[in-house]
């Protein structure tokens, strides 16, 4: 997780419609953080009201030791 000056934890996003778009994720539980996102997002698949999915990147080491979460497709 990046740690900015405020104190508060981002994680940054990577492929798909929302990339390069950060979340604050400051609070999360280990649990929540490794189930990663489902997010609504207009520029998706199925447009306006549809969700961008993002997870933790497999290849990075439990437990989420960089701020980068993964595209892994797109929902209704």
């Amino acid at each position: 997780m990046t740690t900015e000056s405020t104190g508060r934890e981002f994680v940054t996003l990577y492929g798909g419609p929302l990339d390069g778009h950060r979340i604050d994720v400051t609070g999360w539980s280990d649990a929540e953080r490794g189930t990663g996102v489902a997010h609504i997002t207009e520029h998706g698949a199925y447009g306006p009201g549809g969700r961008a999915m993002y997870g933790p990147d497999p290849d990075d080491p439990w437990p989420f030791s960089t701020d980068r979460w993964v595209w892994e497709g797109d929902c209704p």
